[in-house]
């Protein structure tokens, strides 16, 4: 290049770069018009036998479009919709945390830096270590599969594992569990209640007593959920009513003594569709609201009545059931058909294990004394 031709190429780069500033200025000030100054540069044209490169789909080179893309892969496979919400949430906070939404500028240190900034907020190491780091890892090794990105920032990024300390058993007590039924039973809608939330305070805990299910599992019923066949009131925990952590159906037979309190004839008179949960709009994200709020809200009924932080609501049903059906000599491919649990043994999956031998298994359950009102 000659000296005028030289001093012709920075003189228009600076224009450039001027018009560029002026272009972000008005943009900063809302301004988004159409840019008239970029149409004076002509289009690129590529040398013979040059070959552009493939534009990246729009936001897949993001760390929050890494989160999206993986999910419309992932809930075609079937994957839990809270896995995707995880992960989403854990993109956001990364990027936030940056400051930029760039996957492929994300390092190992930015990624080190965003564990020591969660446990300066007091999140705890399991956390941290199963959720955060957990879901970043999984997010960019799709992202490598897929042609996205070309690293894995959150590979080798360590997060130490908390022996916790163990304080009591997981389960509910006696005398807990009786107290946590005796308020159920003796509820009564009253004032402007949610007549949902009301429902979900007398039976839920009762349910999750009697089965050992999830609270989540049992606040989206839906009156369809409950049938009666040969004999057996039989409710289905179904994912096709929210979220079940394994993906499958199962079928649990009732207890009798839900029976003699009357749950199928309250099911029986409850309006087509959620039992426990008032939804507005139709939408998945709307289920989803509701069924946190009537989880969380059960939690906290609970936790008016056992205030000991070593004992989880939402889980502490799950303990006892176990627990007692170990102690009756039930078989665990029983339990944890009625429960849900999965296991690793292959020969636990041969063979069915059929709504009469779980209605056995749950009539050796005994039945909880209710306490009268004081």
């Amino acid at each position: 290049m000659d000296t005028e031709s030289r001093f012709a190429l920075i003189e228009a780069a600076g224009k450039a770069i001027v018009e560029a500033s002026a272009r972000l200025g008005r943009n900063s000030e809302g301004d988004y018009s159409p840019d008239t100054v970029e149409w004076r540069f002509p289009p690129l044209e590529l040398t013979k036998g040059a070959k552009a490169a493939s534009p990246l789909p729009q936001g897949s080179q993001t760390i929050t479009g890494l989160a999206e893309g993986w999910w419309r892969e992932a809930k075609a496979a079937g994957r839990a919709v809270s896995t995707h919400e995880a992960y989403q949430r854990v993109a956001q906070q990364l990027s936030e945390f940056l400051g930029h939404d760039d996957a492929r500028a994300v390092t190992e240190e930015d990624v080190i830096a965003f564990k020591d900034h969660r446990l300066s907020q007091g999140v705890s190491l399991k956390t941290i270590g199963g959720g955060d780091i957990s879901g970043i890892r999984q997010l960019y090794a799709w992202g490598i599969a897929n042609r996205k990105v070309n690293h894995n920032p959150a590979k080798g990024v360590k997060v130490a594992k908390v022996k916790k300390k163990r304080t009591r058993d997981p389960g509910f007590t006696d005398e807990e569990a009786v107290a946590i039924l005796s308020d159920a039973f003796h509820h009564r809608k009253t004032g402007k209640a949610s007549p949902h939330l009301s429902s979900a305070r007398r039976w839920v805990p009762w349910l999750c007593a009697y089965s050992g299910a999830r609270i989540g599992e049992m606040v989206q019923l839906r009156k369809q959920d409950l049938r009666q066949e040969n004999g057996l009131w039989i409710m289905r925990i179904s994912p096709e009513a929210g979220t079940v952590k394994t993906g499958k159906y199962r079928d649990v037979p009732l207890h009798q003594h839900l029976l003699e309190q009357g749950f199928p004839e309250f099911v029986s008179k409850a309006a087509e569709g959620y039992l426990f949960m008032k939804v507005t709009g139709d939408t998945k994200e709307a289920q989803r609201g509701a069924w946190r709020t009537t989880k969380n809200r059960v939690r906290d009924f609970v936790r008016e009545i056992v205030k000991d932080p070593d004992v989880q609501p939402n889980h502490a049903w799950r303990h006892r059931f176990m627990t007692i059906g170990r102690n009756l000599e039930i078989a665990q491919d029983v339990r944890f058909s009625i429960t849900g649990h999965t296991t690793k043994d292959e020969g636990a999956d041969y063979g069915d294990k059929t709504v009469e031998a779980k209605a056995a298994a749950i009539a050796k359950y005994p039945r909880y004394v209710v306490r009268s009102l004081a």
